[in-house]
Formats: C-alpha cells, structure tokens, sequence
C-alpha cells in the first residue's frame, strides 16, 4: 500500500487540544459564568505565570505579536522619520510594525551560516556614521536564539534600543535567562501555531523596566492613565482575552516537553544525512519550532516530498526589502535573498507520530540519494 497524499500535513491544529479539552472546556464554561471577558483573573494568572517562567520582572498582555512590536517601538519614542534596524528575511511583521509608527526600516543582511542578523554587517552599517537609528529589531528566527550578546554590545555602543521578536523562541534560554529578557522590551506572539499557541490570536510584551512597562501598557488601552483618561499620546486597543489567556495558562506547563519533542524530531532529521543543509545543524540553543533547509531546487524538493506525502512551507520567500506593499528599497541583501529562494521547512510538531517522523525522514533521504 502506497502512502497517501499529505499523509503528514505540515501541522495539525486539530491535535494541539487532544487531552486538554475537558480542561478548556471547564475553563470557558467558569469564564462564560463569571461575565468577565477582558481583564479578568485568567489574564493576570497567565501574566503572573509568564513572569515565573521568563524570569522577567513585567508582562504587558496584547491582542497580538505584530501590536507587541509596534506598542514597544512607540514606547521607545520612535515615531515618523525615525530609523529602526531589523532583517528582511522574519515575515514582515516587524517591518509592518516599524511602518505602523510611520519609522523607516533599515534592513541588515543575515549570516550564511545561520540566516539569523549578522553582527558584523550591523556593526558595517553603524560604523558609517550617516544613521543614528532609534532602536533595533532582534529576531530570534526559527526558534533559533540570534546573536543576542554581539548585538546587544554594538547597539549599546551606538546608543540604540534593543527589541527581540521572541515570536517564534519561546523557551529558548542563553547561559544568562530566557530570550526576551534581555533587551529593553521582549515581544512574543501566541498564535495557534506558535510553541505556546493559543485558540486565537494573542501575544505579549515583556521587559524589567517598570517605566516601559508603564508605558506599554498605556499604549495598549487608549493610553489611558485611568479608565477614560489619556494621557499617553498614540494609544490604541490591544487586549489579550480572559479565552486566550485560559488557554495559554493550561498549556504553558507543558511548553518545555513540547520544546524537547519538536528538537527529539528535528534531531531525527539530522540524522537522516549530514548532505542535508539544515540551516541550524549546529544550533544548541533552538526550541524546534521550524525545521528549515536549503535546497539546490526548490520545487523539485517540494514536489518530491509531497510524492511522498509530505507538505511542506516556505519561512519566508520574499524579502521584506522585495515586497511592493513596504514600499521601494533599493538595499542589497545578497544573503537574504540567496535563502528566500532555496529554503523549505518540513513538519517539526509535537503532535507527529512516530509513523510521520519516520514518514518525513524517509522522504528526507530521498532527496540525497
């Protein structure tokens, strides 16, 4: 008997619940009772809960991980005219979230190695003296932690603000604490498909300055000091709610067996083929959430794949500098854009089976042989 089409999707939203839906269940029926759908108990015991777990001193709850950056970005005083470092290969979200401010994204190019920002680019286009950025936008892409204590050592030498997109790594620790901790502000996405996702849309911004802090959270309700009192210019609605907050509160406990599950699998992978060009062979700080490859042909590797009943996705195959929405750009990124055209990420989820795995691992060494 042949493997049928899709017989590993790349990932199966459907199981994240299995085992957790009496709980959830329970949850929402206390929520629907109480009449309280924002701000409630749920939401402060999943703030509180994330505090413990990061090590991290405040959490501002938000509707998503796209508002966390903006909210952060003019919570750092960047605003029109100003200039925000980043990538051009993370999705868009922070070069949306830099739009959103009216800023103007100054992209660095990422290192072959890794894909991840390469310090010493940054460090080239700082050193040229003609831009003095507001702030930086840290990714921390794939799962993958990014060159936090390179970074962070050149922007305090050019006096710029750090953010780390944790959207995709939570859970990743350095030899020091949790990623998002480490710069000005922390943001984090809780997207259904994200480690510690959610059955809806929410996310988070952290930090261990109580005077951001403050000034997040005004930014993310109205800018209000007090209930119908703005004081804080350019607030808007953000809120993460009590649903969302239940959800994530249930399963954050089980966030570091899902982490060590998804690297078991991405290291089955690894295993298949040294030939196989992961991009984070040698990556030790890594919770799994992408298993992302460079291919010499892209569909060609797809398509033998999904023979093989494997689908796969591609993280991300256009560079933010390259889309006509963000607007022209006329930057050379030679590496991002070498890697928006050859990779491809294949399932790496804890809610694979075993018989997927093998699945996946098999189509895998197809390709090399």
């Amino acid at each position: 008997m042949g493997i049928p089409l899709l017989s590993v999707p790349f990932n199966e939203l459907r199981e994240i619940s299995r085992g957790q839906n009496e709980r959830i269940v329970g949850v929402l029926g206390q929520i629907l009772d109480s009449g309280i759908f924002l701000f409630g108990s749920e939401t402060q015991k999943f703030v509180e809960n994330l505090s413990e777990y990061l090590g991290v001193g405040h959490v501002v709850p938000v509707a998503n991980g796209t508002d966390a950056l903006e909210i952060s970005l003019r919570a750092l005083g960047v605003g029109p005219g100003d200039t925000v470092l980043g990538v051009a290969n993370a999705g868009g979200y922070g070069t949306i979230a830099i739009r959103q401010v009216g800023a103007i994204p100054i992209y660095v190019d990422v290192s072959d190695t890794n894909l991840l920002m390469d310090p010493a680019e940054l460090e080239r286009i700082l050193g040229r003296g003609d831009l003095a950025p507001r702030a930086l936008i840290l990714t921390h892409l794939f799962g993958v932690m990014g060159p936090l204590d390179a970074v962070l050592s050149i922007c305090r030498r050019y006096s710029v603000s750090v953010i780390e997109d944790c959207a995709q790594s939570i859970g990743v620790r350095g030899v020091d604490g949790h990623v998002g901790t480490f710069g000005d502000f922390g943001t984090f996405s809780f997207y259904p498909t994200k480690n510690l996702g959610g059955i809806g849309d929410s996310g988070a911004i952290v930090t261990n300055s109580a005077e951001l802090a403050a000034k997040a959270k005004a930014l993310a309700q109205y800018g209000w000091s007090e209930k119908y009192v703005a004081c804080t210019p350019m607030g808007r609605n953000s809120r993460m709610d009590e649903i969302q907050a239940a959800v994530l509160r249930l399963r954050l406990p089980e966030l570091e067996n899902q982490n060590r599950k998804r690297l078991e699998i991405y290291r089955q992978y690894l295993s298949v083929s040294e030939s196989l060009n992961f991009v984070h062979r040698n990556q030790q700080e890594h919770n799994g959430h992408l298993a992302v490859l460079r291919v010499k042909d892209r569909k060609e590797a797809q398509d033998a794949l999904l023979k093989n009943g494997v689908e796969t996705m591609i993280h991300y195959p256009v560079g933010d500098h390259q889309q006509a929405a963000f607007g022209s750009n006329e930057v050379s990124l030679p590496v991002t854009e070498a890697s928006t055209a050859d990779i491809i990420s294949v399932p790496c989820h804890p809610r694979m089976t075993d018989q997927q795995v093998a699945v996946v691992s098999s189509a895998l060494a197809a390709l090399v042989m």
